[in-house]
């Protein structure tokens, strides 16, 4: 019975190695910093650290070589076998200068010759400072009133590294840039302006692009962002009801309110049979108008839209108000 449940035990051990399903023994080398972060680096920089790789099993382990996931990560290590307690270096080395990104994550692997076993793995971390900065970023120009006319000016700040050629500069939206082709030295800087014409009510969140003939990053991005608004106002209620009225009761009332004092300009109606007369309101940032059926209007059913003309500053604008109900007869 014993031998029976010893071969049973060796046979699931067996169909589990088979299925690949045992846990992988995880690396051989032991890493005292598994992750490796230089910080702020710059492109032009050639950085280098290096850490300690232990042998902390019970047999010799052979290295074979380091390899990098990004080649902006060089890693170095000798090949040789390593004794049980012994430690060998590696090097790890930054090459940027035309790496395409701002942030550097690279896995370096460690490779044994026990085939399928990773000997150590360690991952590579850095941030680049950028070689132009520039100010402000991001662009926001905020709310603005339609029709208005806004530019803000822009420094391109050259911190370090080779000249760089700014080639041209695309705006998105309703923006439109005034700039000219030129270079950039180090410690150097330029300016160029960007004006917004807001014609129409929009929304954008976008970048700016500029171009340059950088080996590195030759397109960069500057955030831009803006809101284009029209009349500030609330108009109420926003469809008019009436119950049975007598063509010279007032049919209702229409208020608009806003922060910047809005004014009603005109109000008409679909229907000829309707007038309407501007309401006096103690509140200056509200406006009132009454609706009336003429004295000869017929009796029924009344649907249609009111349209108001409303002024804010230079803005004017049309909103309508749905109205329906009901008139009887005198």
């Amino acid at each position: 019975m014993q031998n029976l449940a010893r071969w049973s035990l060796t046979g699931c051990f067996f169909l589990l190695v088979s299925l690949g399903v045992v846990a992988d023994p995880g690396p051989l080398l032991f890493v005292d910093t598994p992750e490796i972060n230089f910080g702020l680096v710059r492109s032009t920089e050639i950085v280098e650290k290096q850490i300690e790789l232990t042998n902390r099993q019970s047999y010799p382990i052979q290295i074979l070589r380091a390899v990098s996931s990004c080649g902006c990560t060089v890693a170095t290590i000798q090949e040789q076998v390593l004794a049980p307690g012994k430690s060998a270096r590696l090097a790890i080395q930054l090459d940027l200068e035309e790496y395409t990104s701002d942030r550097v994550s690279s896995l370096i692997t460690i490779e044994s010759a026990e085939k399928g076993v990773v000997a150590a793995q360690l991952v590579v971390k850095a941030e680049l400072e950028p070689e132009l900065k520039f100010s402000p970023a991001p662009v926001d120009f905020g709310r603005q009133k339609r029709e208005s006319k806004v530019s803000k000016t822009i420094s391109v700040q050259h911190v370090y590294g080779p000249e760089v050629q700014i080639e041209r500069i695309e705006v998105p939206g309703a923006l439109a840039v005034d700039f000219e082709p030129a270079r950039v030295a180090e410690g150097k800087k330029l300016e160029f302006s960007v004006t917004l014409f807001a014609q129409s009510d929009a929304t954008l969140n976008d970048n700016i692009l500029v171009y340059t003939d950088s080996k590195r990053i030759p397109t960069l991005k500057i955030p831009v962002r803006y809101e284009i608004i029209g009349v500030e106002c609330v108009v109420s209620p926003k469809v008019l009801v009436f119950g049975s009225k007598l063509p010279t009761d007032e049919l209702g009332r229409i208020t608009i309110n806003g922060p910047l004092k809005p004014q009603i300009i005109s109000a008409s109606s679909s229907s000829p049979e309707l007038e309407f007369k501007l309401v006096q309101t103690e509140d200056a940032s509200t406006q009132a108008v009454s609706m009336f059926a003429s004295a000869g209007a017929t009796p029924g059913k009344k649907v249609g839209q009111i349209l108001l003309e409303i002024r804010e500053g230079n803005l004017v604008e049309k909103r309508e108000v749905p109205f329906f109900g009901t008139l009887t007869k005198q």
